[in-house]
């Protein structure tokens, strides 16, 4: 298979689109006999953790811990795609060689449900605004190196042309992560944190 670097948006778009399309509906997957979603008790992630291997497609879990929809969760899917080389960089970040965008994808969760901020849409399938966006930062810490990985969902939050110092978000923040999948805690609000939980995804399919 070519590089995704290589492919037009409206093929890449073509791609996803087909991904969501294919994908079980939530209610479904919901019924799938999997571990519950528990909150992650892991430690920072391996710095040698490639995360351009997470492609694919996963059942994502939501959990509300707090906010006005505590207690409450969200299931769906999660489809995760090579970012075409074109767009791995943010515009302003292009001599920044420890962030990278190695992922993007669509999701179908419904953000209401868990108190979260919805910031556009979760299913485009734009490279330039997609709904999910994979962020991952690469450096060193008290002479070790250190891996971040953020989920940000929403087209208008990760609209590739633009910075965001402030406004709106909900994203995902990994703390670990084995073949099966990957898990951590996210955050939403506007100034302040509206609503927060941990979160899992894991793989489904071949």
């Amino acid at each position: 298979m070519q590089s995704t670097g290589h492919w037009t948006r409206a093929a890449l778009s073509a791609v996803l689109l087909a991904a969501a399309c294919h994908s079980r509906p939530p209610e479904q997957m919901a019924s799938a006999a999997t571990p519950p979603c528990l909150p992650p008790d892991g430690g920072p992630l391996d710095a040698a953790t490639r995360v351009e291997d997470w492609a694919g497609q996963y059942r994502l879990t939501l959990v509300a811990t707090k906010g006005a929809q505590m207690d409450q969760s969200q299931t769906a899917t999660l489809s995760l795609l090579a970012t075409p080389e074109a767009f791995r960089h943010p515009p302003a970040a292009r001599a920044d060689t420890v962030t990278t965008l190695p992922l993007i994808g669509t999701t179908g969760l419904d953000l209401g449900a868990v108190g979260a901020v919805k910031l556009g849409s979760l299913d485009s399938a734009d490279p330039e605004r997609p709904g999910v966006l994979v962020l991952e930062r690469r450096g060193m810490e008290g002479g070790r190196a250190v891996l971040d990985v953020v989920i940000r969902l929403g087209s208008e939050a990760n609209d590739w042309s633009k910075i965001r110092f402030d406004g709106g978000y909900t994203a995902l923040f990994v703390h670990q992560a084995d073949a099966e999948g990957f898990a951590g805690e996210w955050r939403s609000g506007i100034t302040d944190v509206l609503a927060s939980g941990h979160f899992c995804a894991r793989r489904v399919g071949g």
